[in-house]
């Protein structure tokens, strides 16, 4: 019994070391319609991760590199602020990549549209 009971612990103990970390929010949020200019960046994260990269593609092939101060130690949320708001109505991509603290390369994806109206100028 006792051997059952430490077969079942250890599996248990593998399943969750063997889960990596997710994205759990963002914004923009995932297919949602925006429709301010975005000017900063949300990300977080399931558990601590270092954010590797950050870029912005849209529907012409154009692709932005966020810059952002790398930094050494691990956290959840990301708060970036972009050089210049995004304000050109269009489909965008927000492509992240971050390492996990076991080294494991993440990357992810954040599809969104930006739609301002007139009216939010």
């Amino acid at each position: 019994m006792k051997k059952l009971a430490l077969a079942m612990l250890l599996a248990v103990y593998s399943a969750s070391s063997l889960a990596h970390v997710k994205l759990t929010s963002s914004a923009p949020e995932k297919n949602s319609v925006v429709v301010n200019s975005v000017s900063t960046i949300h990300l977080a994260f399931s558990g601590d991760v270092r954010l590797a990269r950050l870029q912005i593609l849209d529907t012409q092939g154009g692709v932005t590199e966020v810059p952002f101060e790398k930094d050494t130690q691990e956290r959840s949320t990301f708060d970036i602020e972009l050089k210049s708001p995004l304000a050109t109505n269009g489909r965008y991509l927000l492509k992240w990549s971050s390492l996990g603290g076991d080294g494991h390369v993440m990357v992810g994806t954040v599809p969104f549209e930006l739609n301002i109206s007139d009216q939010n100028h």
